[in-house]
């Protein structure tokens, strides 16, 4: 099946700026036809390479920001690619998404999230919860979602989310089938 995705119609004018962006690098929008954000193999740029070119450029960098939007990529990037590898449907969806919008747009009005939400088929999560396992994330069945590391907190993890379901009741819509 296809590459992770950023499952947002706005979305599409961000292949060049996302290429552009070094904090961004492993990110790239693809398939013609489908807006889609693929994490590519690609080795990110560190943090200290960011830094580094940042200075070279004399640019203003709120390092607690930045670092914390390395390691979100980071994260992403950790479980994105195996299942990526392991043709297992996701996309990329909630406020990591709506950031790599907004930080590209205007990045003087971005926000930055604390957690990553992806949407699989629930047919998928056992798999998707082994691939995890492997790459150093724990599963919480009770709210569905994967600790990376260190990490036990419902606010820095990444939450899953069901293709063609309601998170709950009160959601008008279902979420779009991947």
């Amino acid at each position: 099946m296809g590459p992770g995705r950023c499952h947002s119609s706005w979305i599409c004018h961000l292949q060049d700026d996302l290429q552009r962006d070094s904090r961004l690098r492993p990110c790239i929008l693809g398939a013609a036809g489908n807006v889609s954000l693929t994490i590519r193999e690609s080795p990110m740029v560190t943090f200290a390479e960011f830094l580094e070119n940042a200075a070279s450029k004399r640019e203003f960098v709120n390092i607690l920001f930045e670092q914390r939007v390395f390691e979100l990529i980071g994260t992403l990037q950790k479980l994105s690619l195996p299942l990526e590898q392991a043709d297992v449907p996701h996309e990329l969806v909630g406020g990591l998404a709506v950031f790599l919008h907004v930080e590209n747009a205007d990045s003087t009005h971005s926000s930055l999230t604390r957690d990553i939400d992806l949407m699989i088929q629930r047919n998928d999560l056992p798999r998707v919860v082994e691939i995890a396992k492997r790459q150093g994330f724990r599963h919480s069945s009770g709210l569905d979602m994967l600790l990376f590391g260190d990490a036990n907190s419902a606010r820095n993890a990444a939450h899953l989310l069901y293709s063609g379901e309601r998170v709950k009741a009160t959601q008008l819509e279902a979420h779009p089938t991947i």
